[in-house]
């Protein structure tokens, strides 16, 4: 990604803002959060400030379900793990096939990769 590209965020099938500078590492990503000024962008800030970092983080279901959408208009599914000050919001970008699977389930990933080759071969 570009150090310049900004990402559109939308939440509850509403554009709310947009995370600007984004930096990638692995599946997560950092960047500016910078709010459109809607009710519902606020009602967004004011829930993922209030997330459980550390919770969010080993599991993503503590975490706020967002969709990352590039000037191409791709999407991509994200859990927000974090609001802080001033306005750094840090993400997770999900592979569709590993949604339902924690950030620190490594062992769950490999049985979920191993059930679905079985199946595919029976």
């Amino acid at each position: 990604m570009a150090a310049k590209e900004q990402i559109h965020i939308i939440w509850q099938n509403q554009e709310i803002g947009t995370l600007l500078h984004p930096v990638p590492d692995m599946w997560y990503l950092e960047g500016s959060w910078v709010s459109n000024n809607s009710v519902v962008a606020d009602s967004f800030e004011s829930a993922a400030r209030a997330l459980n970092e550390r919770a969010a983080f080993n599991n993503l279901k503590e975490g706020i379900e967002v969709l990352l959408q590039d000037h191409k208009g791709s999407q991509t599914l994200a859990i927000v793990i974090s609001l802080t000050d001033p306005h750094t919001l840090f993400l997770r970008r999900i592979n569709s096939s590993l949604h339902d699977v924690s950030a620190k389930s490594t062992g769950n990933i490999f049985s979920l990769i191993l059930r679905k080759i079985t199946a595919l071969l029976t």
